[in-house]
């Protein structure tokens, strides 16, 4: 149960952050234009919708499931640390997934299209480049790796490439956020598990308090 208070903690303070950070960057009168030609030829496939909404539980699961508070500092200080580097070329470099989204009211409806809709009036348009459903999931797959066994780390790091594929398949990143996000997943954990930098310094300190209770 502190295990899961942590994981809601955490979870929150990073989706309001997010959720206050794309209220800005969605109405920047400037924007990077990444559209390519295949991003046009990946189809629009609302079942993946379900697929894309495991983006929070997750990464959060390793929360709960690591043991050693050490490693979940490690763990929670690399979420922080790719949120903030998300952050700031949300600001500074800022994409708008208008151009990507198709017209909904042209689709057949159904309950996954509903589910779609609600996530594109949830997520405006802004907050793209890099995806961070894809940087959580690709980083926490990685740590899966790590620190499961391998009868579940192998499946747990699959969901995040599935939750990977699902934010094109839905339409709400293109192929530039996904190859970003898995460069700045990738850098962060290589810093952490091969070249032994510490990324427990990033977490703010009530989480860390609560952690050590």
């Amino acid at each position: 149960l502190h295990r899961f208070g942590v994981a809601l903690l955490v979870g929150a303070c990073l989706a309001f952050a997010y959720l206050a950070i794309n209220q800005i960057s969605s109405k920047l009168p400037y924007d990077v234009d990444v559209l390519t030609s295949m991003d046009h030829a990946i189809p629009f496939v609302p079942e993946w919708v379900w697929i894309y909404t495991l983006n929070i539980p997750m990464p959060l699961t390793l929360i709960i499931v690591i043991t050693q508070a050490d490693r979940l500092l490690e763990l929670i200080g690399g979420y922080v640390v790719i949120f903030s580097i998300a952050a700031l070329t949300f600001l500074v470099l800022p994409v708008h997934s208008d151009v990507l989204r198709p017209d909904l009211t042209l689709e057949a409806p159904s309950l996954s299209l509903q589910m779609v809709s609600y996530y594109y009036a949830l997520d405006k348009v802004g907050n793209c480049m890099p995806s961070l459903h894809v940087a959580y999931s690709v980083y926490a797959g990685w740590w899966g790796i790590r620190l499961m066994p391998a009868r579940w780390g192998y499946p747990y790091a699959l969901v995040g490439v599935l939750i990977t594929l699902s934010t094109m398949f839905v339409k709400q990143h293109f192929i530039a956020d996904v190859v970003s996000a898995i460069a700045i997943a990738g850098a962060v954990y290589l810093l952490q598990a091969h070249r032994g930098v510490s990324m427990r310094r990033f977490v703010p300190g009530p989480i860390k308090k609560l952690l050590v209770s």
